[in-house]
């Protein structure tokens, strides 16, 4: 947090100074790893790639929650490359600078709600031959990928990307062979109403370049130097016509860590007394007391 190599100005720190912190457990008995306001800098493999992030979560049944926590000059932000039992589940968290936010690969599941993707970097998410994957109410200043190489194109059922403000717009064309990209991008923002007529002739550079990307093709009837609008590129209306609504509070106290028994996000301590245990005819009887200071009345967890 200074000048810990005793230099002044002489060295400074950037993207790739360290590798990673890689979460790898292979037994589903241990516990999650949580890091929840933590400011993550200058990390990841060299100087760019999606899978060189500074947070890599590496095997089948490692799980990952980051939580109100900063990225900021790191080749990569998370990477999930856990097949299909794993899990990265990453909340109300700021991606500033680097080379990709959060990348997830080969099967891999992951929950991303409530972030934002600044535009200093190159892709706010990369999901390459993804598992399950939630993308909500995230704002993102660069583009967004999703695809299926050698597969079948992923479907909203697999792959859900909804109430988010996709300012960078959305990487959906298939680009080379087996690219095969998402193919629902509905229900989201682009910074102005998409569900709005298009014109009927454009310029094919300048069609290209909007958020969302239109497609056009030659016609005979439009102005010199302008092709026919065949509509986006990608299959996002109908679209929201505003800027998504607050997180839902349950997706907020989703975000919000509990350890022990204080629920972090509301306040509320609970904690239980059991007061009996009577082995009887192969069968245990137990009696249990539950307070919660969120519930004063009397009765059941009162």
């Amino acid at each position: 947090m200074g000048d810990t190599g005793g230099d002044s100005n002489s060295t400074a720190p950037a993207m790739g100074d360290w590798d990673e912190i890689r979460i790898a457990s292979m037994d589903f008995r241990t516990p999650a790893s949580m890091f929840d306001y933590v400011d993550i800098k200058y990390g990841g493999t060299g100087s760019s790639g999606c899978i060189n992030a500074a947070v890599n979560v590496d095997s089948v049944a490692s799980r990952t929650f980051v939580t109100n926590s900063t990225f900021a000059a790191t080749a990569g932000g998370v990477y999930s490359g856990a097949e299909s039992k794993g899990i990265a589940a990453v909340y109300n968290s700021q991606f500033l600078s680097g080379t990709c936010g959060v990348s997830v690969y080969g099967g891999a599941r992951a929950e991303i709600i409530g972030n934002t993707f600044g535009q200093s970097l190159t892709r706010a998410l990369h999901a390459s031959n993804p598992g399950k994957i939630r993308f909500w109410f995230n704002q993102t200043e660069e583009d967004v990928s999703v695809f299926n190489l050698g597969g079948p194109r992923p479907t909203r059922t697999l792959v859900d990307v909804r109430y988010n403000t996709l300012l960078g717009g959305v990487n959906g064309a298939d680009t080379y062979d087996n690219h095969h990209s998402l193919d629902d991008w509905s229900g989201n923002w682009f910074g102005h109403d998409a569900n709005a007529a298009l014109p009927t002739c454009m310029d094919p550079a300048v069609a290209a370049s909007l958020n969302p990307p239109v497609r056009t093709q030659a016609s005979t009837v439009c102005p010199a130097g302008q092709q026919a609008v065949v509509g986006y590129r990608n299959a996002v209306v109908p679209a929201l016509s505003a800027s998504p609504q607050v997180l839902p509070e349950a997706a907020r106290e989703t975000a919000a860590p509990r350890f022990g028994p204080v629920n972090t996000y509301t306040g509320a301590l609970t904690y239980q007394v059991q007061d009996l245990a009577v082995q009887d005819a192969g069968k245990q009887l137990t009696a249990t007391r539950t307070y919660r200071s969120d519930r004063l009345a009397g009765g059941d967890a009162g």
